[in-house]
């Protein structure tokens, strides 16, 4: 009688911390995805900013210390020989994720798609840069322009699924 007492109340115990820990781990969980989410929200609050601040400067995230007025012969020095398709008048670095436009051997406009962007949305950089100083609808997405110092900034956003809303960014141009 005694060994089904204690078998029993070792099985309660057993029962019990079985329960308590699978509800702690349900919260730790749930606690893990709030931070991972506030995290990115974090990170592209940043990626925004530097987005700004380097447009300011005639730069994309991924240009280097390359910029509106730039010489071209200087990025093919220093990144190598462009990709097929390129010219005098625009240089893509495909692996880079840039190409960079040019008129008479001087930047005027760079196009980024860094890895950076991904995911970020509409409504993030809406919240972080405020209202653009124009905006359009095109074809494949909506395009936001922001004064940048004496540049623009012009984002390019993809739209959802159902097509009729700017979701995450496309692509980022300055000039």
């Amino acid at each position: 009688m005694k060994n089904w007492k204690n078998t029993a109340i070792a099985f309660s115990l057993a029962t019990g911390l079985f329960i308590t820990g699978v509800a702690t781990t349900t919260i730790n969980v749930t606690h893990a995805a709030e931070k991972k989410v506030e995290i990115h929200q974090i990170v592209h609050q940043q990626t925004i900013k530097e987005m700004k601040k380097r447009a300011i400067a005639g730069k994309t995230t991924n240009s280097e210390n390359f910029s509106i007025g730039s010489k071209t012969k200087d990025i093919v020095k220093k990144w190598g020989k462009p990709d097929q398709g390129s010219d005098a008048e625009y240089l893509g670095y495909n692996k880079r994720k840039i190409g960079f436009f040019a008129t008479s051997g001087r930047v005027n406009l760079i196009v980024s798609n860094d890895k950076k962007y991904s995911g970020i949305t509409y409504k993030e950089v809406k919240r972080e840069l405020g209202k653009p100083s124009k905006e359009r609808k095109g074809e494949d997405g909506i395009y936001v322009t922001y004064k940048a110092g004496k540049h623009a900034l012009e984002i390019a956003f993809y739209y959802n699924k159902a097509g009729n809303a700017p979701d995450t960014i496309k692509e980022v141009s300055v000039y």
